[in-house]
């Protein structure tokens, strides 16, 4: 074993005396180049002090990434996980102690704990059908790590940025918004955005616009949405399109209707098409909308944002409705169960009256609900402002 991975071992020596963080990061894969090794070797072969002549940490590192691709390498993936966790605490250490250049080692060792991690797990769903939760065991040791980084002197934690992405990605994956909400409280300010590549900016946005709609800060999403669809480079017209779905249905929730062309441009014809039928106050073309396009809204995970949007659109049309019969007070229900029955809607007045109340309570109406002999259901709109604006 010693033999065979001898040059790779060397290579990793040069490239820390050197300081070669990028190099580094490289040979420390469970992907790079050397990964075919990891199937010539037996797990139980590699011993840390066949390195021992190596500088400190490298014997180390070099023990549990080697058992953990040779483990890998036999799919063990639980043990492999054990020993890649293992190396993500060794490259922190690393860090802490003042080697800097160890942290392209540290993206590269988190995005593989992250995968490794979210292997165990759906193995473990698949064979004892419950599942373990490695992802969220993984977030606890991230913020931890960012604990660490705030004592080392310079600004080695605001370049951490993809750790913070590390842990929203996983936090959606695995539906936890108590993981989003801590990863929220790190708070990067815009100075430290700018000493992180592009790319992680671009993700840290994108995540945390996606957190402020899911916890209803509509404002903060479409700014957050809007910085990451700016700093997306164009040629990445997928990632572009990914981020304008949120985009726009944030701006959706807010009465703001995009302008269609742009989002034909971009793919994104069925929200110009959920768009025309929310404005028009069309419940029957918006029903229309979701049967023929939910695959595509479940595919962008947007598609339990936009439960809301059949919402607006009520209130769109009922909206017409009371404009067209002249503002009355009161509005009766009966006069909105004929609109729905001709938009295709099979209500009836205690449904609508559900619908009207419902409506208030959001605050997208703004009035009570009664009733009487002579009226039946009705409704008793605001002189001021019936229908609100949308927040």
């Amino acid at each position: 074993a010693a033999g065979v991975l001898f040059a790779h071992a060397s290579k990793v020596a040069y490239a820390e005396q050197a300081a070669d963080g990028h190099q580094l990061a490289a040979l420390f894969s469970l992907n790079g180049e050397h990964a075919r090794l990891f199937h010539q070797v037996a797990p139980e072969s590699i011993r840390e002090d066949m390195f021992l002549r190596l500088a400190e940490p490298l014997p180390k590192l070099l023990f549990n990434h080697y058992t953990a691709g040779c483990l890998l390498a036999q799919n063990a993936y639980s043990k492999a996980l054990d020993h890649q966790t293992e190396l993500f605490f060794q490259v922190q250490d690393a860090l802490v102690a003042g080697r800097e250049h160890f942290l392209p080692v540290l993206r590269t060792v988190t995005r593989e704990t992250r995968l490794l991690a979210a292997k165990v797990d759906k193995e473990a769903l698949s064979e004892e059908e419950q599942g373990t939760d490695k992802l969220t065991k993984f977030c606890s040791t991230i913020r931890a790590t960012f604990a660490k980084l705030v004592q080392v002197e310079g600004d080695l934690r605001d370049r951490a940025l993809f750790l913070a992405n590390t842990m929203l990605r996983i936090a959606f994956q695995v539906n936890n918004v108590a993981i989003m909400r801590n990863t929220a409280q790190l708070q990067f300010s815009d100075a430290a955005m700018l000493q992180n590549p592009k790319a992680d900016c671009v993700e840290y946005a994108y995540f945390m616009g996606r957190y402020f709609l899911l916890t209803q800060q509509p404002e903060r999403a479409i700014t957050q949405l809007a910085l990451a669809f700016r700093l997306c480079p164009a040629t990445a017209v997928k990632n572009k399109r990914q981020i304008l779905a949120f985009y726009v249905t944030a701006n959706i929730l807010q009465g703001r209707m995009p302008q269609p062309r742009m989002l034909e441009h971009y793919g994104l014809e069925s929200l110009a098409e959920l768009t025309r039928a929310t404005t028009a106050g069309n419940v029957y073309l918006l029903n229309e909308v979701f049967a023929k396009h939910a695959s595509s809204f479940v595919r962008w995970g947007i598609l339990v944002l936009l439960g809301r949007v059949r919402l607006i659109t009520l209130r769109n049309l009922f909206k017409k409705v009371f404009l067209l019969l002249g503002r009355p007070t009161p509005l009766r229900i009966d006069s909105l169960v004929t609109a729905l029955h001709f938009l295709g809607e099979s209500t009836d007045g205690v449904e609508a009256e559900c619908l009207v109340a419902t409506l208030i309570e959001k605050k997208l109406m703004s009035g009570i609900v009664g009733r009487s002999i002579r009226l039946g259901n009705y409704a008793t709109l605001s002189s001021k402002r019936p229908f609100p604006p949308l927040q």
